[in-house]
């Protein structure tokens, strides 16, 4: 079963994926291009301004190397 997202969890989702990015020491250039996005998008992800659609979020994590499935622990 998939579990539905909540608001609090969407708004948070851009500050996570910033998190994850900064302690990686990876900068908004390398982590858009790997994930086939433009910095741009990915800074109005992490600000909170834009919500990524599902796709854009899977390529997001995978250019990050989570594993989507650890991300409930």
């Amino acid at each position: 079963m998939i579990k539905q997202m909540t608001t609090r969890e969407i708004d948070n989702i851009g500050t996570y994926i910033r998190a994850v990015r900064k302690s990686k020491g990876l900068t908004l250039k390398q982590v858009s291009t790997k994930a086939g996005l433009t910095e741009s998008a990915l800074s109005k992800y992490e600000n909170g301004t834009r919500v990524p659609h599902y796709d854009s979020l899977m390529r997001i994590l995978n250019a990050l190397e989570i594993d989507l499935m650890l991300m409930d622990n």
